[in-house]
């Protein structure tokens, strides 16, 4: 539990990134399916911006898990 609170601002960060996701995972499945009056651009722009989410929590996670070993190790 002791870990869990010595970073607040990395659980901040990840639901952020989660929010961004959710609402990018909503505009594709929105132009997938013809749901909203979505343009191929922002479709597109979406897409880029869903694998660079993923992509910065798969970093802050793996950032994050060697911190914790470094300290652990000490």
């Amino acid at each position: 539990m002791a870990e869990n609170l010595r970073n607040p601002y990395i659980g901040m960060l990840v639901l952020i990134l989660s929010a961004i996701a959710i609402y990018d995972i909503y505009v594709i499945v929105s132009y997938i399916l013809g749901l909203a009056n979505v343009s191929s651009a922002d479709y597109m722009l979406h897409m880029k911006l869903l694998i660079f989410v993923t992509f910065l929590m798969v970093l802050l996670f793996m950032f994050r898990n060697l911190v914790f070993k470094l300290k652990k190790s000490k």
